[in-house]
Formats: structure tokens, sequence, C-alpha cells
């Protein structure tokens, strides 16, 4: 890779980066949001100076901050966030936003893998990484959470089987992805059963995926706090 080169893929990363920072709480973006981006920044120099690659560096700083960003939602809405409101309320937009912020690093994720790939910029053609699949993703786990709270009789997330759970987040996933050519048939210039396979199937597995994680996630935190 050319320096010139290098230093456009640093930059796209920089930018990547800095939307994931906007999936923090906002008290904790204001309060790391800076230094966290001037860190990331510090290190891409460091790795460009040295002539080291920063397509896996990126990867892995982009994963790492999703826990984070994970991790700062649940503690906030825990302690700060909606302790009046009811507890179904509270757990239906936690799960939300856990899978958005899963939805979000894959978006991140796929944009940057295919503009490394391709010269394909998800950005350049008006549509935010970070929108992407990040609303959508909220949405499919409020839904979730909905649908397994009256499937499960309120049964604690920590107590079902992660089979179970992967499969309620398989059909939730399968219906939405159902729901979008029931509500009228896309444009496309491909097959149209290939579409459906396509996009039906990606809802499936990416909500069946969430649901694992987000029940992982669950547990971890629901352990730390009985501590």
């Amino acid at each position: 890779m050319s320096a010139v080169e290098n230093e456009q893929a640093a930059a796209r990363y920089r930018k990547i980066y800095a939307i994931l920072l906007r999936l923090y709480p906002k008290p904790f973006h204001a309060r790391f949001g800076e230094g966290m981006a001037q860190t990331f920044n510090d290190l891409c120099r460091e790795r460009k100076e040295a002539g080291k690659g920063l397509f896996s560096f990126a990867l892995w700083a982009f994963a790492e901050t999703a826990a984070g960003i994970i991790r700062e939602n649940l503690t906030f809405i825990r302690e700060v966030g909606m302790k009046k409101w009811p507890r179904r309320i509270r757990g239906a937009v936690g799960m939300g936003l856990t899978w958005a912020a899963i939805w979000a690093l894959l978006s991140v994720l796929i944009g940057t893998i295919t503009e490394s790939l391709s010269g394909y910029s998800i950005e350049k053609n008006h549509l935010d990484p970070l929108v992407a699949l990040a609303m959508p993703g909220f949405l499919f786990g409020v839904i979730f959470s909905t649908v397994l709270w009256f499937a499960e009789g309120g049964r604690r997330f920590d107590e079902l089987p992660l089979p179970r759970v992967a499969a309620w987040g398989g059909v939730v996933g399968l219906l939405l992805g159902a729901l979008v050519f029931a509500l009228g048939t896309p444009i496309a210039r491909f097959p149209l059963w290939l579409v459906v396979a396509i996009i039906v199937g990606s809802t499936t597995l990416l909500s069946a995926v969430s649901a694992v994680g987000s029940a992982l996630l669950f547990r971890r935190t629901s352990a730390k706090y009985s501590k």
C-alpha cells in the first residue's frame, strides 16, 4: 500500500471510529470521547510511521469499542437513564441498544471490508454506516425483547437456554425480514427469490446471533452486579 493509500485508509478509519464513539451514552462520550479519538489517531499514526498495516488494528479497535459501547449503555440504563421507567420498558430499550451496537459494528465492518476490496464507499453513496444497520437493529431488538417476554411468560433472560434464545431471535428475524416483502416487492436486477433469500436469510442469521450475544452479555453483566 502506497503512502497516499495508507493516509486515505487512516482517515477513513478515524472517521468510522468517530461514528462509533457516538453510540456511547452522552455523559460518557462527553467525558472520554475526545481522549479516545485522540488515542486512536495516535496509534494509527504510530503504525503508519512503523510501516505496519492498519486494517487488522482497525478491526480490533472497532470490535473492542463495540463491546465497550454495549457495556456502558447497559450500565447507564441500570444506574442513571431510566430508573423511573417500568422494568419491561427498560429491558426492551436496553435490548434495542444492545442490538443496535452489534448491528452498527457489523455495518462498519462490512463497509470497511467492501471499500478496501472493491473501492465502493457506503458514505460516498449518501448512506451513514451508523444508520445503515443500527436503526433496524434497535427496532429488531425491541421487538425481540417484547416477543420473548410474551412467549416465555416473563421468565428472566438469563434463565433461558441459549439454543432457545437463538431460536426466538431467528424467528423474529425471519418474520421481520419477510414483512419487508409483504409490504411491497422491491425492484431489483436479480431474481426475486434470490433477493428474498439474501434479505430474509441475513435478518434471520443476524437476529439469532444478536440474541445469543445479548444473552451472554446479560449473563456476564448480571453476574458482575450480583457479586
